[in-house]
């Protein structure tokens, strides 16, 4: 690693006695520790008298009594002394951007105390960054294991330092220290992927990236995703045993391990599902009470007829949730029947596209330094999607693991769906194009005895041959799932964030801005013009649009602001009802300047023809 900089890591703990309200929580005690390039140099702990009285829980999480803390050192006493010791060095906290800066600040703006001016940085981040795929019973792409989650105990256990017994700010922020040294280890590793993400912080001018080493050279997203191996030939047995599948449901059969006990109406419904899928052209619907086991009785069968027939079984559970519980049963019956190839197959939309995100790092690349500086949530958001894509088996968005900090890193959520497979496979063009995630799962339905893919998915773009079998779980919720598949919908912040891609007048950066850089036509070219004028109209119409729609909802739902935040509210606009209603005026003609303002953008998109000759890294499909 690069020589450290001198910082501080700190730990807050609290009287958190108005869990809904962090910015009211009162600090009871401060701890922190200074180090640099060769360890840790001082230390600073105090303990902070509180007004309220400590909840119980409060006081056997730390160990600290109310009555203990009646002669601590007062508040503003306390944060004067923490300031002046932090001075200018930057900030470290595990969660700090979700919690201890803002107790921290809302504190510190208490007592009309200014807080220290130096860069802030949050190890749940830098969590994020090395491990995005954080959970229990998940596998890297080489079979390591990432941490079972990332608060500081997991992260403790999972690098194998010293636990604690009790919460102390500073034997906290010791471990939290710990950490920070093991993540920052891991990612300045010389594997591709890595290097990549320190060279995407980098370029954003993120803090983190002044704690290791940074690339100088461009590194290529390609480089980092492993290669898939080759699907191994499955020809068919040409055998298959109705008996044998049903005596596997029996006492001493071959499922009868792990705690399960015979069923005879689970061994009743295998048998169906046997003579269903053994026969051509039939068509059987059977309905199971809770309790059967259906999920055993029909996957069984029909992995058996698979691996007979060399026919694909197509199981179509109503959720992507139930998509996921049915793998999992698969991975476990693999040890138990043997094994055989399976694939679990989504909507496009569930999928990232590795094109789109490496036209994201491109433009990051090729976009001149102050642009691209100080946008520090795009690089941290685009090098932790490049370790997961470098990680993930399936390219998955639910697999992804990035919840905890989606909330205030908006941005994130943003690029979920920005960077989805929006188009059906063609060709591959290049290498990228074949290790695409979406590619690799509809050509794995060829190689496959089982393929799991949801009501929606089997009622729009399956991608399927014509001889198969289906089964269809919770075929009763066929109708509602085809019928929110085809339902779209759009916000108000992903037209937001559209509108930024095109163009960010505030920071120069967009679209336009990477199309005037690789054609050398420069931001004041007309067409380049055009674009930015009808960001701005755009922009400005999404804004009108939305006062007097949430206005005339408010109004039919008699919900207040202070609800509709908390809690959220729905209506349903009601043609020839609400559309004709004096109120609702407004929004209809608001809302057609919005989709005015949204073809005029179009048409200045389509306008603009990208030549085959560009500059620098830039590709023409790309920018396309």
């Amino acid at each position: 690693m690069v020589p450290l900089p001198d910082y501080v890591v700190f730990d807050l703990e609290t009287n958190n006695d108005r869990p809904e309200l962090p910015e009211e929580h009162e600090i009871i005690q401060i701890g922190a520790v200074a180090a640099g390039p060769l360890g840790e140099i001082d230390a600073f702990e105090t303990l902070v008298r509180p007004e309220r009285r400590l909840p119980e829980r409060i006081t056997r999480l730390t160990g600290l009594e109310y009555a203990d803390l009646a002669s601590a050192t007062p508040p503003a006493e306390a944060l004067r002394m923490f300031f002046a010791w932090v001075d200018d060095r930057p900030m470290v906290a595990h969660n700090g951007f979700g919690y201890d800066f803002l107790v921290l600040d809302s504190a510190a703006a208490s007592v009309s105390l200014d807080v220290p001016s130096g860069p802030r940085l949050d190890t749940l981040d830098l969590a994020h960054l090395v491990h995005p795929r954080a959970g229990t019973g998940i596998r890297g792409a080489h079979g390591e294991r990432p941490p079972a989650r990332r608060g500081l105990d997991h992260l403790a256990h999972h690098y194998g330092l010293e636990g604690r017994d009790r919460h102390d700010a500073l034997v906290d922020s010791r471990m939290a220290r710990g950490i920070m040294l093991k993540l920052l280890e891991e990612l300045d590793l010389p594997t591709p992927s890595r290097r990549l993400q320190r060279r995407i912080l980098g370029l954003s001018g993120h803090p983190w990236a002044g704690f290791v080493n940074v690339p100088r050279r461009p590194v290529a997203l390609q480089d980092t995703i492993p290669t898939p191996p080759p699907a191994p030939a499955t020809p068919a047995t040409g055998r298959f045993d109705l008996d044998q599948v049903v005596r596997s449901f029996e006492a001493g059969g071959a499922l009868m391990t792990g705690g399960r006990t015979p069923r005879p109406q689970q061994a009743r419904m295998a048998r169906m599902v046997s003579r269903g899928t053994s026969r051509a052209g039939s068509r059987w619907m059977i309905e199971a009470p809770t309790g059967t086991g259906k999920t055993l009785a029909y996957l069984v069968p029909a992995i058996e007829m698979a691996r007979a027939s060399g026919r694909l079984a197509v199981i179509t559970p109503h959720s992507r949730v139930l998509q996921d519980q049915i793998l999992a049963t698969l991975e476990e019956l693999e040890g138990q029947i043997g094994p055989f190839a399976k694939v679990i197959l989504k909507g496009r939309q569930n999928y990232i596209s590795l094109k789109a995100l490496d036209a994201e790092i491109v433009g990051l690349e090729e976009e001149t330094t102050d642009r691209r500086a100080g946008d520090q949530a795009m690089g941290m958001a685009l090098a932790i999607l490049c370790a997961w894509a470098a990680e993930t088996p399936s390219g998955d968005w639910a697999d992804l693991r990035t919840r905890a900090i989606e909330n205030r890193m908006a941005i994130l959520r943003f690029l979920r769906w920005k960077l989805r497979v929006v188009d059906r496979p063609g060709p591959a063009w290049d290498r990228l194009d074949g290790l695409d995630f979406y590619r690799r799962a509809r050509d794995s339905l060829s190689a496959s005895h089982v393929a799991i893919l949801n009501h929606a998915l089997l009622a729009t773009d399956p991608g399927l041959e014509e001889d198969f079998n289906l089964i269809i779980d919770e075929a009763h919720n066929l109708e509602d799932s085809v019928t929110s598949a085809a339902t779209q919908s759009v916000t108000g912040e992903q037209l937001e964030r559209l509108c930024d891609a095109v163009w960010d007048g505030q920071t120069r950066r967009g679209l336009a801005a990477r199309l005037a850089s690789a054609t050398g036509l420069g931001v004041h070219d007309g067409r380049i013009t055009a674009m930015r004028r009808a960001v701005l109209d755009t922009r400005t119409a999404i804004q009108r649009f939305g006062a007097p729609l949430t206005e005339y909802l408010r109004d039919r739902t008699g919900v207040s602001r202070e609800e509709a935040a908390r809690y959220g509210a729905s209506y349903r606009i009601r043609r020839g009802v609400d559309t004709r209603h004096p109120a609702y005026q407004a929004v209809i003609g608001r809302g057609r300047a919005l989709r005015s303002s949204l073809r005029r953008l179009v048409g200045a998109l389509d306008d603009f023809i990208v030549p085959e000759g560009l500059r620098g890294r830039y590709r023409r499909r790309a920018l396309e």
